[in-house]
């Protein structure tokens, strides 16, 4: 476990320098990174950007398109980057890619994680939560699917580990500052492991 943690620590920090540099909060206004290590093989890392209302460089299509030069509107890239999370997504990605991985066991853990944010959609709805699109959410200013966690979730999902095996944590790009779980994160990530320092 301290492996994974220190694992975690490291990829963050290398991952804020990294898009830093990039000028990602500029450029795309991105405000925050997410970090996963599996926790049964911390070599196995992800960070990824929260953001699905605009273009996310850091957001992998694995079907190989190269989507910095679409255009948009705010719900189109929330349904564009949606589809990333479903079935029908990882049957358009060609097979080349899962060489060596096992695409059903892919399709399986995404299950999971498609199950969890239904739960946390489900639970908003029951409790009266919207947001200010008055879709289900338990923050006001984004969907559910927004976080970098989700999409760093992913990542290590199509790389080969269990949902839940995963550690993760998050920081602000501007100033370095943890960025713990947000609500609709701690619904949907519940029971997992969330490095709080």
């Amino acid at each position: 476990m301290q492996d994974a943690a220190n694992q975690v620590r490291s990829v963050l920090d290398y991952s804020i320098k990294q898009f830093r540099e990039l000028n990602y909060v500029e450029k795309y206004g991105i405000q925050s990174v997410s970090t996963v290590v599996d926790i049964s093989n911390p070599t196995r890392f992800k960070a990824v950007c929260a953001k699905i209302w605009g273009y996310n460089p850091t957001i992998k299509d694995f079907r190989g398109i190269d989507a910095s030069n679409l255009v948009k509107s705010t719900d189109e890239w929330v349904e564009y980057y949606r589809h990333f999370l479903s079935d029908e997504y990882i049957d358009e990605i060609p097979e080349s890619f899962f060489i060596g991985k096992d695409k059903n066991r892919i399709k399986q853990q995404m299950a999971s994680l498609r199950d969890r944010l239904d739960e946390t959609r489900r639970l908003a709805v029951e409790g009266g939560y919207t947001n200010q699109f008055g879709n289900p959410s338990f923050m006001n200013n984004w969907e559910i699917e927004n976080c970098g966690e989700i999409w760093s979730a992913r990542e290590a999902i199509f790389d080969g580990a269990n949902l839940d095996d995963l550690m993760f944590k998050s920081k602000y790009l501007k100033d370095g500052r943890d960025n713990p779980f947000c609500d609709n994160c701690k619904m949907t990530f519940q029971g997992l492991y969330e490095l709080v320092n």
